[in-house]
């Protein structure tokens, strides 16, 4: 599956994910495959949506055809997925809140330079 195409709903949070492994220095090549399946599966049993369930997720790992080492991989990967791109995800938002509060910040002590120099200006503080 070198050349997979990422059909789900979801095919834009694995493919984040993937590259933040391998950006890491993880070949991520069996994970990827994993993933790759269950993108399929998510897609192709007409699952819609970004919110994963219990019942997909059961659905998905637990194939009675495969072995119980098959199924121990899928949950790792999965489970690996899921915690990463919360990661990911919280990760991002604190960036975007600390740059929200540093705009803040900044406008507040410009606001506050500004009115410092009005004062001295109207002469109630010192020079």
């Amino acid at each position: 599956m070198k050349n997979y195409v990422w059909k789900s709903t979801l095919a834009e949070h694995f493919q984040t994910y993937i590259s933040v492994q391998q950006t890491a220095g993880f070949k991520f090549v069996f994970q990827e495959r994993i993933l790759q399946h269950f993108d399929h599966y998510h897609f192709y049993s007409g699952y819609q949506g970004t919110r994963l369930t219990r019942d997909i997720l059961s659905a998905f790992i637990y194939n009675k055809e495969e072995a119980a080492s098959t199924w121990r991989n899928k949950e790792i990967v999965l489970h690996g997925f899921i915690c990463g791109i919360w990661d990911i995800n919280f990760t991002f938002q604190r960036l975007k809140q600390s740059y929200q509060r540093a705009a803040i910040l900044r406008t507040f002590i410009q606001r506050m330079n500004w009115n410092v120099f009005l004062l001295r200006l109207i002469g109630t503080l010192p020079l």
